[in-house]
């Protein structure tokens, strides 16, 4: 079929280049057929010049040969009865053709290379069974999700479970007690003493893809404790064998688990905010300068309609931003006009936002690398003590200059107005915003910030302290 594709693609051949077509088509066949491990016969091979009926007796001839190969032949072929290679499963000498299979009780094959459903499905069920690690649990009304937590190293703490030390892990991310049949066999021959029992609760557990459902045993209500603290809980019982597991709730009760801000006693939190002044404060002795693209004409674009009950507040916006001298009115016209959009922000509230799509095009980024979260992880190697500053309308605290001010105009039913002050709608503000605050702060030990969010730290209070107070000076 190749070789007559091919000699129909081309025309006026000689016999020559047909036969020398013919010949290499005959080598690839060989060299391929060598490669995916199956030999071909001359009589194939010689079907690309000419092909010849078979008869009947020729096509038997050929089945027969193949079943007549044995095991030390070289061609290397699995038996899908007995798993051995050198030979088919059609090879009268095979070790398992009147061999009872022990898993389907079918005749003809090995259990090993059984494909019954019922040894697919135990395979399976085998593969996803619990580890001697433990199982975390989370709640969701009565269905539960089990998965693999422990690790090697975690620390175990000894928890008597009616009377009977124990081995337990503590894990914060479940609200339950819980362990395996083998243990709770353990306890029971050590004499466990325990109020009450249910066998076979109406409780679902299953693995974290949901699709493996663990056996519950038992719960069995008993006192725990740990030191001088007692607390009486419900204990889950599997039958998987599992790590023993000691629940958030029980855990927080006995006092081995603190979560929240009052995990540390010596945990001070304090939320301080100064009021805004009038004007605004700004970076002193900088204007910052906004790269425009001179190629880009400008746009003056209409200004867009508001709904009469939105005015009122746009109004109070505006008139506020003039007191704090972070917007400017434009007298005359402008090569540059955008339209202002209102956000609502709550009930009785809207944040005055200005489309600067059309703007934007014509302004240009400075590719100033903005952090993540890998640039910090390794700073709070070993840090302990942590405080969060939030610039307030950070943004609005860098001047602009007065050349780069025209680009920031909108248009208003007051009339036109543009900004003063650094605004968030421009492409280019948060790379600038952070390249500025990141010069404030350079020299300093223990702070980083994303934006306008600073995080102080320190290993120590006494470090910690140290360079908030450095950040607040420098500020």
């Amino acid at each position: 079929m190749e070789l007559r594709n091919r000699l129909l693609e081309k025309e006026d051949m000689t016999l020559d280049q047909v036969e020398k077509l013919a010949r290499t088509l005959e080598s690839v066949s060989q060299q391929s057929n060598a490669i995916t491990g199956h030999s071909v016969s001359p009589s194939q091979n010689s079907s690309l010049v000419c092909r010849t009926p078979h008869t009947n007796s020729q096509k038997r001839g050929k089945k027969e040969s193949d079943n007549s190969q044995s095991f030390g032949s070289s061609t290397r072929f699995t038996c899908f009865c007995c798993g051995n290679e050198g030979h088919r499963s059609r090879y009268p000498q095979c070790p398992a053709r009147s061999v009872i299979c022990k898993k389907c009780k079918k005749k003809g094959h090995f259990a090993k290379v059984c494909k019954s459903r019922s040894q697919l499905n135990e395979s399976k069920a085998k593969e996803s069974q619990p580890s001697s690690s433990s199982v975390k649990v989370v709640c969701d009304e009565n269905v539960f999700c089990v998965r693999n937590l422990i690790e090697p190293n975690d620390e175990l703490v000894t928890c008597h479970f009616g009377g009977v030390p124990t081995e337990t892990f503590i894990d914060s991310g479940t609200k339950w007690t819980m362990m395996s049949k083998k243990t709770w066999n353990m306890l029971y021959r050590k004499g466990v003493r325990f109020l009450s029992y249910v066998p076979n609760p109406d409780v679902n557990f299953f693995d974290a893809s949901g699709r493996v459902k663990y056996s519950v045993l038992q719960t069995v209500h008993i006192e725990l404790q740990i030191g001088e603290n007692i607390q009486t809980a419900e204990v889950i019982v599997f039958k998987e064998h599992i790590q023993t597991l000691l629940g958030r709730v029980d855990a927080k009760a006995l006092g081995v688990l603190r979560v929240g801000l009052n995990a540390t006693k010596d945990l001070y939190v304090r939320v301080v905010s100064t009021p805004i002044k009038e004007p605004l404060s700004k970076l002193k002795e900088f204007q910052l300068q906004i790269p425009i693209d001179k190629s880009v004409p400008p746009v003056i674009q209409p200004v867009r309609r508001i709904p009469f009950a939105l005015r009122t507040r746009i109004e109070e916006q505006i008139n506020e931003l003039l007191r704090l001298y972070i917007i400017e009115r434009v007298e005359g016209a402008s090569p540059w006009v955008s339209p202002i959009v209102p956000v609502p922000k709550g009930p009785n509230e809207i944040r005055l936002c200005v489309d600067m799509r059309r703007a934007n095009e014509a302004v240009l980024h400075e590719k100033h690398p903005i952090p993540v979260i890998d640039d910090i992880a390794p700073l709070l190697k070993d840090v302990t003590v942590f405080s969060k500053v939030d610039l307030k309308q950070a943004y609005h605290q860098i001047e602009l200059a007065p050349e780069s001010r025209e680009v920031t105009t909108f248009g208003t039913h007051l009339g036109l107005f543009r900004y003063k002050r650094l605004m968030f709608e421009l492409k280019c503000a948060p790379e600038m915003f952070q390249r500025i605050l990141e010069n404030i702060l350079s020299g300093l030990k223990g702070v980083f910030n994303y934006l306008d969010d600073l995080l102080i730290f320190g290993r120590t209070l006494e470090e910690h302290d140290a360079n908030l107070k450095a950040v607040l000076q420098r500020l």
